[in-house]
């Protein structure tokens, strides 16, 4: 069974995490990293590299044809740009027993589009944090003026503090956050597709779980100690047994497949702010895998022919926590 992870990048810890899966296979085969910059670090922690071209119409057929040639049967994808793709295209790749890790359409469009993520959740009636463009909180959309809050529906920006993010993809690497009301327009400016959000104090959860049939085989609550640039420097497991079965039930959304992520804020008043899910391994869901959350192995097992009550979940006994850091490679 040989192995493709995409976009690898500087992704070390996720490649990683994937050999050991694959070496623990009972057809351990040889894994292979793609990305577009021949010079990425994750070059050196493959065992095949494929310098492929960025994404474009006709990359599907690019990439069956490495696949075959070179006999892969699972693609793990690991960047918010392609998931769209690679979820529209699976079923072309599955023809030929090439079988990648990413949900439905509709799961990604949905945890991808921060928007919609919002408007769904709350009309489900999940406690989704109040996502707004930026004319629905005052904003003259040609000027960007501010302008004396106002009531939206139930809800009334007169917040102190905001925070503003691109309304496309996950992760919060260029976002804006604890932002007073009159820098709102400084970050807006900058942004592509902004959306602004409260900015809402309390502890910030990652909740990792690995999804086959709308069934949760297994689920790890992590909180996030220390975030840097959007990014759990420092990340511990917790039990928190609320809000895992909070997360299943947003899990039964939509079609769900293989490794997601929803990050959740809980405030002072232990109430839930759900912001946001994302469709793959998130940088820090290593600590996941390491408390009993085996999602690439599992995968792996299923396009083997496994079923998903075969699949067993062993979570740690013990909390354990991540570091995150840069750490020196010999070759």
């Amino acid at each position: 069974m040989n192995v493709l992870v995409t976009s690898i990048s500087n992704k070390i810890p996720m490649l990683k995490a994937v050999r050991h899966a694959l070496e623990r296979s009972s057809d351990c085969g040889v894994l292979f990293g793609a990305d577009a910059d021949s010079e990425c670090l994750g070059v050196y922690f493959v065992d095949q590299f494929w310098l492929c071209p960025r994404l474009h119409e006709g990359f599907i057929d690019e990439l069956l044809q490495y696949c075959l040639k070179n006999r892969i049967s699972v693609i793990f994808p690991s960047r918010d740009g392609e998931l769209k793709y690679l979820a529209i295209h699976k079923e072309k790749l599955r023809q030929h027993q090439i079988y990648v890790m990413i949900s439905a359409v509709d799961a990604v469009q949905f945890s991808l589009d921060k928007l919609l993520f919002c408007k769904k959740l709350q009309t489900e009636g999940f406690p989704a944090i109040p996502t707004f463009l930026q004319y629905e909180i005052g904003y003259e959309a040609a000027e960007y003026s501010i302008v004396e809050p106002r009531t939206i529906g139930h809800i009334t920006f007169e917040h102190e503090a905001y925070v503003v993010k691109e309304r496309f993809g996950a992760g919060a690497r260029l976002a804006g956050i604890q932002i007073s009301a009159d820098r709102l327009d400084h970050y807006i400016r900058n942004m592509e597709h902004p959306v602004i959000q409260p900015f809402i104090e309390g502890k910030e959860y990652s909740v990792d779980m690995y999804v086959s049939d709308r069934q949760v085989v297994g689920s790890v609550v992590r909180q996030r100690v220390q975030v840097v640039n959007g990014e759990s420097r420092i990340t511990q497991t917790v039990r928190h047994e609320k809000l895992e079965r909070l997360c299943m039930r947003l899990s039964e959304l939509y079609e769900f497949h293989g490794h997601i992520m929803f990050q959740v804020i809980q405030d002072a008043k232990e109430q839930f702010h759900v912001i946001e899910c994302n469709c793959r391994f998130g940088g820090a869901s290593t600590l996941s895998v390491a408390a009993g959350l085996d999602s690439f192995y599992w995968f792996m097992q299923e396009c083997a022919g496994i079923t998903v009550n075969q699949l067993e979940f062993k979570r740690a006994e013990r909390e354990i926590m991540l570091l995150r850091h840069p750490e020196d490679y010999l070759l």
